[in-house]
């Protein structure tokens, strides 16, 4: 009877217990949704920071028990499922890097929620709505860097002295940044001075480029008891707002190397009919040397006598055009100077080399009086004046003589006579000159 007593009570305590257990294992494990919007400004914009920026809600209790949340989209929202049991939780992110939190609260009508920070806790107890997590974001502003700005100055020394002269102003300087070599800045001189200056230039390290004007090249060294000059491509420094940075250059003359000249000396002969004869041709007909390579230089010979020889000292090297005005009454012959060892006689015009120092350049001019005109002409004078005596005579007759017919046929036939008698006579002459002019002219 007591055992069966025992065994009722029994029940209603297995009943109690029972009871008990369903309540906290239903009350351990509620399931809530969760919802984050990521605001940035305090407003909700598309973007893709949220997606790039995993959620994570640790619970208080069992640090094991983690979810991480993440969004699929632009929309920078994320909503769970009724996955995520009820209780405190700690939500941490990683912001982007160019982005940093912002605190505050957001209301939203009658409702007010506080901007989450990562590490902060919050509490999932809504069994039937979403639980809400707002973070507000901003695009952190990076700190603008301060520009400062300096003024530079560049002397142009020449010799290691600053005179005036034109060439600083031929030769702007640039300067070109370390960091960006898009950006330049060129210092010009616009006057004689050969100093330039420049200001608003940013504060940095520089290349220094300038070109040399020819004639002149860039010599470098120090000046002063500290100073350097600079040469193209050195760096330099603009770190001072209120003094000028000072450049300085130095260049020289460069040496041009002269060329060498050589001089040579010419002598001139001027032949008559092949021979050196004493007259005063050459003295009435200056022989002028004229530079192929430059036609204003000209170099003349003066023949001073009746030798018919000049010579012409400190002729430059080179080649000539030989050039000459025969004389009225002669012509220019050419041919072989004497057996053609001297080679030829020079027409105006011919080109000759000086090309020796030391021994005379000899060339020859053979000419010759125009004889054979003079003889026309004298036999012409004769012929006329022949004819002049015979008609004066004629008239004489005919006025004295009173058969003028017959006397005057008389004359005529002897003046016939003397004229061909004249024309044999120079015939026979001329040949005899020629034959004892070739006879010459073949033994020499």
């Amino acid at each position: 009877m007591k055992k069966k007593l025992i065994s009722l009570l029994m029940i209603p305590i297995l009943c109690l217990f029972a009871v008990c257990s369903f309540h906290f294992v239903k009350a351990d494990t509620e399931l809530g949704m969760v919802q984050v919007n990521l605001h940035t400004d305090g407003q909700l914009e598309n973007s893709d920071v949220l997606k790039n920026m995993p959620i994570t809600l640790t619970s208080t209790t069992d640090a094991s028990q983690t979810f991480t949340l993440t969004c699929e989209d632009n929309s920078n929202v994320i909503k769970t499922k009724k996955t995520i049991p009820l209780g405190d939780y700690v939500v941490s992110f990683q912001l982007p890097k160019n982005y940093e939190a912002l605190s505050g609260v957001y209301t939203n009508g009658p409702r007010t929620d506080t901007y989450v920070q990562n590490g902060n806790v919050v509490t999932l107890n809504e069994k039937y709505a979403y639980n809400m997590i707002y973070i507000n974001i901003k695009e952190r502003e990076e700190p603008q860097p301060v520009e400062k700005y300096g003024k530079v100055e560049v002397n142009l020394h020449t010799d290691g002295k600053l005179v005036e002269s034109d060439v600083l102003k031929n030769m702007p300087v640039t300067l070109v940044p370390k960091e960006d070599s898009t950006k330049t800045y060129t210092l010009n001189c616009q006057d004689d001075s050969n100093r330039a200056e420049l200001v608003n230039v940013p504060f940095g390290d520089y290349t220094v480029n300038f070109d040399v004007p020819e004639g002149y090249e860039d010599l470098g060294g120090n000046f002063g008891t500290s100073g350097t000059y600079v040469h193209s491509g050195t760096l330099v420094s603009i770190d001072n707002e209120y003094a000028y940075k000072q450049l300085y250059i130095n260049v020289t003359k460069k040496e041009v190397p002269q060329p060498v000249i050589k001089y040579g000396k010419v002598e001139v002969n001027l032949h008559t009919d092949g021979k050196l004869v004493e007259s005063d041709v050459l003295k009435n007909m200056p022989v002028t040397l004229v530079s192929k390579e430059d036609s204003s230089k000209t170099y003349t010979l003066n023949c001073q006598d009746n030798s018919n020889r000049a010579e012409l000292e400190n002729v430059p090297f080179g080649e000539y055009i030989v050039s000459f005005d025969i004389p009225e009454k002669y012509e220019v012959l050419d041919g072989k100077v004497g057996s053609g060892v001297m080679g030829n006689y020079l027409q105006n015009g011919d080109t000759i080399a000086v090309d020796s120092e030391y021994a005379y350049k000899q060339f020859y001019i053979n000419v010759k009086e125009k004889k054979e005109a003079a003889t026309d002409n004298g036999s012409q004078n004769h012929e006329s004046n022949e004819n002049a005596s015979s008609s004066n005579d004629s008239k004489k007759q005919e006025s004295k003589d009173p058969n003028a017919d017959k006397k005057k046929s008389k004359s005529v036939k002897t003046a016939v006579f003397v004229n061909s008698l004249f024309f044999v006579s120079l015939s026979l002459f001329t040949g005899i000159l020629t034959i004892l002019f070739y006879k010459k002219t073949k033994k020499s």
